[in-house]
């Protein structure tokens, strides 16, 4: 903007002074500014200067009634689920890259690595189940990735080639797929990319994940929306894959690697101005 100079924006370490974050821009705007908050509770006050703008609650002409409303205390806050997702991998030794951070399990019977934590974590967490992983099933490497407020994507990271993974909902197999990818989507990111894959639109405020294969090989492999408080696990059988996390690359898998999805402990929160349905239709029309 004309009226903004670069130099004069400084980003804050500390959040804690912070009470909203006034985010002007479209829906890419407002997804890296619900990462730049990172798990506080600080409400966002999107403001649409974008294109579509579903996630901006206001446009560019109500941009001062947002911020009086805010002043006034006259707002409510709406709270979005965001997705957590870790990606587990196999090792064929005792021992991780000397880089990673050797910890141990409740039981203290077998060795994981943790690329993000230095402290332990729950076993069942790394395992099949709580207790289940030991050394007779190996050991794993794990790695916390950037929880999602839209969707997580994986995608293959050879053009022109399909993925092969198996899904399970609670450690039951769901199906085998062959396609181009896989999306996890959030209430939030149902009308994203899930919806132009084929995905359902679910409210806001619905406690349920969707997941989305995109341009599968069997005809009847068809989106499923499971409860939001069940564990997702994707086991990747064939080629390597790119996990894509609200349009980031934010990290790789490989065959036999496990992606684990469950609802995130933090939430985003949102300062609420248009009625869903409102949105929903200007987006079914076009406008």
């Amino acid at each position: 903007s004309p009226n903004i100079n670069r130099s004069d924006c400084k980003l804050m370490d500390n959040l804690d002074n912070i009470s909203h974050i006034l985010a002007i821009g479209g829906d890419g705007t407002v997804l890296r500014a619900s990462k730049l908050i990172n798990g506080n509770e600080i409400p966002i006050i999107p403001i649409n200067m974008g294109t579509v703008g579903f996630l901006t609650e206001f446009d560019r002409d109500d941009v001062f009634k947002a911020i009086d409303m805010v002043i006034m205390g006259n707002y409510e806050i709406e709270k979005r689920t965001n997705c957590s997702c870790v990606l587990k991998r196999k090792i064929n030794s005792n021992r991780c890259k000397e880089e990673d951070n050797i910890i141990m399990n409740d039981r203290g019977d077998t060795n994981y690595c943790d690329y993000t934590h230095k402290y332990p974590l729950s076993s069942k967490n790394k395992g099949e189940g709580e207790g289940e992983c030991n050394n007779n099933n190996g050991t794993y490497c794990q790695k916390i990735l950037p929880d999602a407020l839209n969707e997580v994507v994986l995608i293959t990271k050879s053009p022109a080639k399909m993925i092969h993974f198996e899904v399970y909902v609670n450690g039951e197999i769901v199906e085998r797929v062959r396609a181009d990818g896989l999306i996890i989507s959030t209430p939030t990111g149902s009308t994203a990319y899930s919806l132009s894959a084929g995905g359902p639109i679910l409210e806001p405020a619905v406690n349920a994940f969707i997941i989305v294969p995109i341009c599968p090989f069997k005809l009847f492999s068809r989106p499923i929306v499971v409860d939001g408080n069940s564990e997702i696990k994707i086991k990747i059988l064939k080629k390597s894959v790119l996990i894509v996390i609200d349009g980031n690359i934010e990290g790789f898998g490989k065959k036999g690697d496990e992606l684990i999805f469950r609802k995130s402990d933090s939430y985003t929160y949102f300062v609420k101005g248009k009625p869903f349905y409102g949105k929903l239709k200007k987006l079914v029309d076009g406008n």
